[in-house]
């Protein structure tokens, strides 16, 4: 009920998201970790959801994500999901490490290891050369 003669105060829906979103987002993964470690210490995710509000001051993830969390932590120890590499591999890195030794001027479209693309990643990102043009 309003008193005043002023109309409530609507706050407009990307405001509303952004609260939401504030307020909702998850841990971080430190804090998430923490969060597993913790349950699987004391196998109680009230005791770990006490410990983290005490440890980061702020609402702590709900019984049911630590749960979940770590048994997914649990089931894949591997800690990296999705599709493996195929082109930056070891193997592949000293290829071309090895190829660049022999002929540091060698071209990139020129190469007979793996496509353009792939050879200015591995490059740029693993072997840090940086291509240039004369």
């Amino acid at each position: 009920m309003i008193i005043t003669g002023q109309p409530a105060y609507r706050p407009s829906c990307q405001t509303q998201i952004v609260l939401h979103l504030a307020v909702q987002s998850m841990p971080i993964a430190r804090q998430r970790a923490y969060v597993v470690l913790r349950y699987a210490e004391t196998h109680s995710a009230v005791q770990a959801q006490q410990d983290f509000r005490r440890r980061y001051h702020r609402r702590p993830p709900c019984e049911k994500t630590i749960r979940n969390n770590f048994k997914k932590y649990q089931e894949k120890c591997k800690g990296r999901s999705g599709r493996p590499r195929t082109v930056r591999t070891l193997h592949n890195i000293a290829a071309i490490r090895q190829a660049l030794q022999r002929n540091p001027r060698m071209s990139a479209r020129r190469n007979n290891i793996m496509s353009k693309s792939s050879f200015n990643r591995v490059t740029r990102l693993d072997i840090s050369f940086h291509p240039y043009k004369i």
